[in-house]
């Protein structure tokens, strides 16, 4: 398009040049082929402002030799004819160059544009990218908390009679909550020897096999859980066939009563969540099995100190995780009746005795467990309650 321009103006300019005898314009103030050559330059740079002085010159020459004859090769050599070729050529050069540096910063200002809107564009995806995933996360950690106390609410709830229960009770709330082929509980018994207690799902790991020998269930002792994967980022060598895909010490202070294990779980299942799980219970364990262990080792005591420890361990649970618990007071005008007393109560419960009088700790026992028990203590010949109440979250 400019190369067209130019010569469709430059040949215009020389149609009015021999039409009125304008010998080339060498006499005219300003000069049109300078003053094209000015417009050219500036708009489109040196090189077609060099192309208009050549054209120029050219056009000029021929309208000399069409106006002067043969004489014009005189005049053709003359600075009166030279200098018109000579300021267009100076006039492009300068303006041509100057004109091609501010177009080039232009350009570089552009580019530099397009390289920071893109840069702001990709910012953008990245914020909304982010904001999403945190969305996601907020969404999922509430989903988290909401599962948490749900299960924590679910354990609360848990009613059980024996030490025996403990466990069944536990491996199948978990089993719930955690997406996993196998959860099992294993207890720690004499030289570091860890024996199942109970298991849901297909077996991977052996009944029963010594603490060192798993790398994953040594490292959760120091650490409150480790999984598979840590080992996998870990130098120690292992034997897979003793190594869970993720584990849980059931430890209360410097207690350790074993552990919860994952078996068998899926990568994707094996998150924050499943680990979150199997420590709440954990906990729970922990702080059960040693109420329990309390109580194989006296369930009927008359020593006071016993009572109050015991009865401050069952409070410390109540406080963590909601468990409710019942107490009762009574006398009896027979000591014979404590037997009858023994026998209506379970082996998760704790008695004191104290002359004729009689204390019970009911422990994972809400109101409605709390008068079933003393439906049963009234229907005894010469007892007297004299006290009843559960502790629990609905007061």
């Amino acid at each position: 398009m400019a190369i067209f321009e130019i010569f469709l103006i430059n040949f215009l300019i020389f149609l009015t040049d021999i039409t009125f005898n304008y010998y080339g314009f060498l006499t005219s103030d300003p000069n049109p082929y300078v003053l094209f050559s000015i417009y050219v330059s500036s708009r489109y740079g040196l090189f077609p402002s060099l192309l208009v002085g050549l054209s120029s010159t050219i056009l000029t020459i021929v309208s000399l030799f069409i106006q002067y004859g043969i004489s014009a090769q005189q005049l053709i050599v003359s600075w009166g004819v030279l200098r018109v070729p000579f300021l267009i050529l100076v006039i492009s050069v300068v303006v041509g160059v100057v004109r091609d540096i501010k177009e080039r910063k232009i350009k570089d200002l552009e580019n530099i544009l397009q390289l920071t809107e893109s840069a702001l564009k990709d910012c953008r995806n990245n914020l909304e990218k982010y904001e999403s995933i945190t969305d996601n996360l907020e969404k999922k950690i509430l989903l988290e908390e909401k599962g948490i106390a749900i299960f924590t609410e679910k354990l609360r709830d848990l009613e059980v009679y024996n030490v025996e229960d403990v466990f069944n009770e536990a491996i199948e709330l978990i089993a719930q909550f955690i997406e996993a082929q196998t959860i099992s509980i294993y207890v720690l018994g004499k030289n570091d020897f860890l024996r199942l207690k109970v298991r849901k799902g297909p077996a991977f790991l052996p009944n029963s096999f010594p603490l060192t020998k798993s790398k994953v269930i040594s490292n959760s002792v120091q650490k409150g859980s480790f999984s598979l994967a840590d080992l996998y980022i870990s130098s120690e060598s292992f034997d897979l066939s003793y190594e869970p895909a993720l584990s849980v010490p059931i430890k209360r202070k410097d207690k350790l009563f074993g552990f919860v294990l994952v078996e068998i779980i899926s990568p994707e299942h094996l998150n924050r969540s499943s680990q979150m799980y199997l420590q709440v219970l954990a906990d729970w364990l922990a702080s059960t099995l040693d109420i329990s262990a309390e109580l194989s080792e006296v369930v009927i005591t008359d020593d006071i100190t016993k009572f109050l420890a015991f009865f401050q361990k069952i409070n410390e649970r109540f406080e963590k995780f909601g468990i409710p618990y019942s107490f009762i007071y009574g006398k009896v005008q027979n000591i014979s009746d404590f037997e009858q007393v023994k026998r209506s109560i379970r082996e998760t419960d704790y008695l004191f005795l104290t002359g004729n009088e009689f204390r019970i700790i009911l422990t994972s026992c809400a109101q409605e467990g709390l008068n079933r028990v003393i439906d049963i203590l009234r229907k005894i010949p010469d007892i007297t309650i004299e006290e009843a109440y559960t502790v629990s979250q609905l007061q």
